[in-house]
């Protein structure tokens, strides 16, 4: 499914599991989601237990992240989630700083949405953005892990279509959690 083989990624990551190649997500064909944080550190077990406790799902890391220095502004990762009984899906993730087109897609998202009040309001706060890569048509995984980095990060989450923006809430309840 990812955009990357799991070798062709790996053969860019450095010893602490940091993404150094240049493969770029698309907008429009992955999930966008808005972060509060400034960088794009991995709380493997707070993104694990999010899952778990809100989604009932296991969420994972192919690689873990050691962070022995400041945490970068931009990395990837390879990202599995799956239900508490069943195969898990792999998806390629990328976070870097929110760029201006970044709050248009989340403008224009808001204006064509049936969600609103006022999340774009909060997405111009975000200092950056994390990307997860959708395969065509509903792809649940990747809402699914779009989902939990909302909750962790608290941004607002636009799909690939770019025809809405919103929260934690709505994600969850076109997941079917409850």
């Amino acid at each position: 499914m990812p955009t990357l083989t799991e070798a062709q990624f790996r053969a860019n990551l450095t010893p602490e599991g940091l993404y150094v190649g240049n493969a770029t997500l698309d907008p429009t064909t992955s999930f966008m989601v808005f972060s509060q944080a400034v960088n794009a550190a991995i709380d493997a077990f707070t993104w694990e237990r999010k899952a778990a406790n809100f989604l009932q799902m296991r969420f994972g890391l192919i690689v873990p992240k050691v962070y022995n220095f400041a945490p970068p502004t931009h990395d990837a990762a390879l990202a599995v989630i799956a239900a508490r009984e069943g195969e898990g899906s792999l998806r390629l993730i990328q976070c870097r700083p929110t760029v201006v087109d970044d709050l248009e897609r989340a403008k224009e998202g808001e204006r064509l949405g049936t969600v609103g009040g006022g999340l774009v309001d909060l997405a111009v706060r975000c200092p950056s953005v994390w990307f997860v890569e959708a395969a065509a048509g509903d792809d649940r995984p990747a809402l699914a892990i779009a989902t939990v980095i909302a909750m962790v990060h608290l941004g607002p989450i636009v799909p690939p279509q770019g025809n809405a923006l919103f929260g934690v809430r709505t994600a969850r309840m076109k997941l079917g959690a409850n």
